[in-house]
């Protein structure tokens, strides 16, 4: 995503990013340094979180997650897209697959 570029992301986005970081510097992947540097470039991008997620966790992000097999955060996720009709930013394979199941396109930077 290039710096200026607008994202809609789920309400959990910015805490399974802390946890995909930490994770990162726990299997020494990465350092706290460059993890410190994420968090800093993030105000370059227009993040924004989708609001009506929450409310939509019955049944529409449920029936996704039973359907694909899919954890719940990563099924809130596959539901915005739908609803949104944008492309779905992921590496998950799960979600990927659901997401060709579905016949939701996949964000490809």
């Amino acid at each position: 995503m290039a710096a200026g570029t607008a994202a809609v992301v789920a309400t959990s986005w910015p805490l399974e990013l802390a946890e995909e970081l930490l994770a990162a510097v726990r299997r020494n992947d990465t350092n706290w340094l460059r993890t410190d540097g994420v968090f800093v470039a993030l105000p370059a991008y227009r993040i924004y979180l989708d609001e009506r997620a929450p409310h939509l966790a019955w049944p529409e992000v449920l029936d996704l997650a039973r359907t694909y097999g899919l954890p719940v955060h990563e099924a809130a996720s596959l539901e915005l897209a739908v609803r949104t009709a944008l492309p779905l930013a992921t590496t998950s394979p799960a979600l990927l697959s659901a997401a060709a199941s579905a016949a939701v396109p996949v964000f490809t930077p």
